[in-house]
């Protein structure tokens, strides 16, 4: 039994090749995954530990925003987290669920970035805002 492609691997294989079937097969794990941002080092040396939080509004975790080519905002963040921290454990990082960040995308009229890290290599691969609500579960689509 093969192990499935972790959400920066198909990252990468989207980025490499931009075809349908990799986008679904990356928009499929994505809804699922977990995904998250860096605790900015202002904040001072590693604030809180790396984990799972829920956060509430107004929250002060900062989470980037980008802009696509024509302007609109993007969310960004990070795939696979618990690698992250094994590669920058002087760095703190907060895990979200993605479909924590659908929701705050489709409230912002935003696409999403989601960067990868992997094996040496980086790449970024974009939902865009039209596809974001197509993501969201179904109860809860407008």
């Amino acid at each position: 039994m093969s192990e499935s492609p972790s959400l920066s691997d198909l990252v990468l294989r989207l980025a490499d090749d931009p075809s349908g079937s990799n986008r679904d097969a990356f928009y499929s794990r994505f809804v699922t995954s977990r995904v998250g941002v860096r605790v900015p080092t202002e904040l001072g040396p590693s604030p809180i530990p790396s984990g799972s939080y829920v956060t509430v509004e107004p929250s002060l975790l900062p989470i980037g925003i980008g802009k696509a080519p024509d302007g609109s905002p993007m969310v960004v963040v990070l795939s696979d987290i618990p690698d992250l921290v094994k590669r920058e454990p002087a760095r703190s990082f907060v895990e979200l669920a993605a479909a924590d960040i659908i929701k705050m995308a489709i409230a912002h009229h935003s696409g999403i970035v989601v960067q990868a890290s992997k094996d040496g290599r980086e790449a970024w691969v974009a939902i865009l805002r039209d596809d974001v609500p197509r993501l969201a579960p179904r109860d809860q689509k407008k």
